[in-house]
């Protein structure tokens, strides 16, 4: 049912096993159900976008991240005419952990506190951070390709966490867990408010 391993073949094996990894059986008893995490990657992270925007809020700090993080170089061409600016490789990766307004930081660190323990709890601290961070920084460089202005913020990487447990579900006892219709209803009530905003 959720795997194909033999003691996962039948409907009794699933449901113990789908009962022992519930996220309410990981509140009940944690060191039985965690496969990989505890939660600790995503408090980093968040730790790690509080000190970025706190980084921001002085003025000696905000001048020299500014130029660092928006600053571009200019390409010639042959005849010596500016053709473009060009962006370093890595500041979509920088790009991503930078939040500026507070309530963007809020809403960015809530999502990423529920679904990130979720995903680091059932797979591992470093499979959470591979989705977040690589689904983030191809969130800010496509839109830095589609519209060439920087865009800033981590919800590529939140709406990567809500796809990889999209793409499990059928496949995952965590995920089959955790998706449920509240939970699909929810993520498209906040892909209509992120497109309205």
């Amino acid at each position: 049912m959720f795997g194909a391993e033999p003691d996962l073949r039948c409907n009794d094996c699933a449901a113990q096993l789908r009962e022992r990894l519930n996220p309410a059986a990981v509140r009940r008893g944690p060191a039985r159900a965690i496969a990989g995490g505890d939660g600790r990657a995503t408090l980093g992270l968040l730790a790690l976008l509080a000190v970025v925007w706190l980084a921001f809020r002085f003025q000696g700090a905000r001048d020299s991240l500014t130029s660092l993080l928006f600053a571009a170089t200019t390409a010639w061409d042959a005849t010596g005419e500016l053709v473009r600016r060009v962006t370093h490789a890595w500041q979509p990766a920088v790009w991503a952990i930078t939040h500026m307004s507070f309530w963007h930081l809020v809403m960015n660190g809530f999502a990423l506190w529920q679904v990130g323990r979720i995903v680091e709890v059932g797979w591992g601290a470093r499979v959470m951070l591979f989705v977040v961070l690589g689904s983030a920084i191809a969130g800010t460089a496509a839109g830095w390709l589609l519209n060439a202005v920087p865009t800033i913020g981590l919800s590529g990487g939140i709406f990567g966490l809500d796809g990889w447990l999209l793409a499990l579900r059928r496949h995952h006892p965590v995920a089959n867990a955790v998706v449920s219709r509240v939970f699909i209803h929810s993520l498209l009530a906040t892909t209509v408010l992120l497109v309205l905003l």
